[in-house]
């Protein structure tokens, strides 16, 4: 989808091939990318526990993001029977903190979910493009809006 809207993608894997998070930030710092979301399906030990859940590393730098994200997230996925919206929260993951761009840990949905489970491998990939989608909208979402205006610095002016 974004690249399809002519956005430019740099993808740490496309297989079940793995990365450690220094490869995966010195990849995202090399690449001159502007954001970075990491998706992840998450976990419990209860399987009715489903819902979507923003990570964010540092205040400044993430949190706006990773609240943008979320929003697109709980917003296209909050129809989904017994889904909850488990907020943000500051994680301190060394592949949000070593990143230059702004950055997010994205737990979409729960894998351990029975429900969410049946719909991630049976639904012949409509559950996954519908979570890509509503991570496409929350790009669309963060891209959209107006970026702040440097403030020049004294003295600095030619």
């Amino acid at each position: 989808m974004l690249e399809a809207d002519t956005a430019s993608v740099v993808m740490t894997r496309s297989d079940d091939s793995t990365l450690s998070n220094n490869d995966r930030y010195t990849l995202a710092n090399n690449s001159g990318g502007e954001v970075l979301v990491s998706v992840h399906l998450n976990g419990s030990s209860n399987p009715s526990t489903d819902g979507t859940q923003g990570l964010y590393g540092k205040i400044n730098k993430d949190k706006a993001f990773t609240q943008v994200m979320h929003n697109a997230l709980w917003n296209g996925l909050k129809s989904t029977p017994n889904f909850t919206d488990f907020g943000i929260t500051n994680f301190a993951s060394g592949l949000l903190l070593k990143t230059n761009m702004s950055a997010t840990i994205q737990e979409t949905v729960f894998i351990s979910n029975t429900n969410e489970c049946n719909l991630l491998k049976n639904s012949g990939g409509a559950r996954q493009q519908e979570i890509a989608q509503q991570l496409y909208n929350g790009l669309v979402d963060w891209f959209g809006q107006p970026q702040p205006t440097p403030t020049p610095r004294p003295g600095k002016h030619k």
